[in-house]
């Protein structure tokens, strides 16, 4: 056969095929668009605001930071992260609305000042008791030493979780709270207090049946979920946690961690032995667990 026949062929081949495909009842062309109709696409990029603390090995913030400083994943993507700005503790939070927003939309305005929960866990073990007492010290002069605008909730851990103190700024109330806290047994109910409130959204019932710690962190952290802005959790470590939670270590990280995220940090004060919450901390070093000798909250 020669090239051109080849090619007549082809061409023959071409045109019965397209003969079949009418035939067929193929489908007609589309029907082209009405003069001055423009086709558009748009690609919506949002931006997120996420607080983020920065410390140091004794607790202490880091600052001076800026964008390049951070790193940043989305679904395990690098993302870009435009702007960095300092946040002074007497600041409200970014996820919090201004008052202006706040009026605008109906909503609560994000307070000023951080959202603090101390966390004891009592225990009247000989070996435990002395540093309970040194933890509740150490907590009167952190709170003495916190902004005029920071407030203050209360909670501890014997049988079962209590909040002893709903969030406020009356340095008083919050050392009798923290007396309070170390005692075992005794308790009354907390009433709610103004925005932001604790005790408002304290599942009671919840936190009688918490019968383990890790129980109990997790009746907090739902508790804490619908108030805006970030929140600080401080735990009195006495080296009892997982003797009482009968969880293996792993299992109560995942819990715990899984409530916390997001919504706030929890800080770790003067770890005592291997198996309290010091251990829990530094399996997930990183993360969103931070062992602090000293925290100060000054800044």
């Amino acid at each position: 056969m020669t090239v051109r026949t080849a090619m007549r062929a082809l061409a023959l081949a071409t045109a019965l095929a397209a003969v079949a495909a009418t035939g067929a009842g193929a489908v007609p062309p589309p029907t082209p668009a009405p003069p001055g109709m423009t086709v558009r696409e748009r690609v919506e990029v949002a931006r997120v605001v996420v607080d983020v603390r920065v410390v140091d090995g004794r607790g202490e913030p880091v600052t001076g930071l800026a964008a390049a400083d951070f790193r940043a994943l989305v679904d395990g993507r690098p993302a870009t992260v435009e702007s960095a700005e300092w946040v002074g503790g007497t600041a409200p939070y970014a996820e919090g609305l201004t008052p202006e927003q706040a009026a605008a939309t109906g909503g609560k305005a994000a307070p000023p000042g951080r959202l603090v929960v101390l966390f004891f866990q009592s225990d009247f073990s000989e070996v435990r008791l002395s540093g309970l007492m040194q933890m509740k010290f150490r907590a009167i002069d952190m709170v003495a030493k916190l902004q005029p605008a920071d407030r203050v909730a209360v909670a501890s851990f014997d049988s079962h979780l209590k909040l002893r103190q709903d969030f406020t700024g009356d340095r008083a109330r919050i050392d009798a709270a923290i007396h309070k806290a170390i005692l075992f047994g005794g308790e009354s109910a907390v009433a709610p207090g103004p925005f932001p409130s604790l005790a408002a959204s304290f599942d009671a019932a919840a936190a009688a049946r918490a019968a383990t710690p890790v129980a109990g962190l997790l009746v907090l952290a739902r508790a804490l979920e619908p108030l805006p802005g970030a929140k600080s959790l401080v735990a009195a470590d006495t080296g009892g946690f997982y003797a009482k939670t009968n969880l293996f270590p792993g299992q109560a990280i995942t819990r715990v961690e899984g409530a916390l995220a997001g919504h706030y940090v929890l800080v770790l004060v003067r770890p005592q032995g291997p198996r309290g919450l010091h251990a829990l901390a530094v399996e997930v070093p990183g993360r969103a667990f931070k062992v602090l000798a000293k925290p100060t909250f000054q800044d």
